[in-house]
């Protein structure tokens, strides 16, 4: 997908005639969750890659499906209780919704006790994740005693992997 973006190709089409689970199953692999010294900054720029091009391919049903609910109102989740209080508050609408997310999963865990928490789920963490992790790259670019970037000779990679995160929160 990213080499046929590169090039200005249909990346997406393979998908779209293909197996709906595949492609479910190729989007739970790039957007699992990793710690930041997980993957080495070559392969995490890979999936951030992928991960931008998915969400300029919204046209396409099938993208969107998969990549909309990782900006859902579950990433209120991460905010704090007084910061979504008061945001509840200026937005009757998303307070309604809010209220209605929370029982569908009191409801859904009531029935099953091992359903994941609505905090721990991808759609809640996955923004969170990234932010972290852009964090921590910005840390290891920093200056150290002698001026010079602590990322010693990995310094392109993670720089790259900070102006590709910005360009996809942009």
């Amino acid at each position: 997908v990213n080499e046929k973006a590169r090039e200005g190709l249909p990346a997406w089409q393979a998908f779209e005639r293909g197996d709906p689970e595949k492609f479910a199953a190729l989007m739970e692999a790039v957007l699992a969750p990793r710690g930041r010294d997980g993957d080495p900054p070559k392969h995490r720029l890979a999936r951030l890659l992928f991960t931008l091009h998915a969400f300029r391919s919204l046209e396409h049903d099938l993208v969107r499906g998969a990549v909309l609910r990782l900006v859902s109102l579950q990433l209120w989740l991460g905010l704090s209780s007084g910061r979504r209080a008061l945001e509840l508050h200026r937005h009757p609408a998303l307070a309604k919704h809010w209220q209605r997310m929370l029982k569908r999963d009191r409801k859904a865990r009531q029935k099953d006790p091992g359903l994941t928490p609505l905090e721990e789920r991808r759609e809640a963490a996955f923004l969170p994740s990234l932010l972290g992790a852009f964090f921590g790259d910005l840390e290891a670019l920093g200056a150290g005693e002698a001026g010079e970037s602590r990322a010693g000779r990995g310094a392109a990679a993670l720089l790259r992997l900070c102006e590709h995160f910005l360009e996809l929160v942009v």
